[in-house]
């Protein structure tokens, strides 16, 4: 596709830091988990119905994210 036009100025449509709400978490790195493993997990979840790594609100919430940013463009 062809490239578009950088939009100056788009910072200043989202908001300054002082207006945007910030969250901090901290995560554990895991050094087990592979791709192979991404795939045996899934495997077990259709399969077996264990639990899957990422829960749906988690999924829903990152398309939510993306979906305004996409809007804010």
């Amino acid at each position: 596709p062809p490239r578009r036009p950088v939009k100056r100025g788009l910072m200043d449509s989202i908001g300054s830091p002082d207006q945007l709400t910030w969250k901090t978490e901290t995560r554990e790195v895991r050094k087990d988990l592979t791709c192979d493993c991404m795939w045996d997990n899934l495997f077990d979840h259709l399969r077996f119905g264990k639990p899957y790594w990422v829960k749906n609100e988690e999924a829903f919430e990152v398309m939510r994210v993306l979906d305004a940013a996409a809007k804010a463009r």
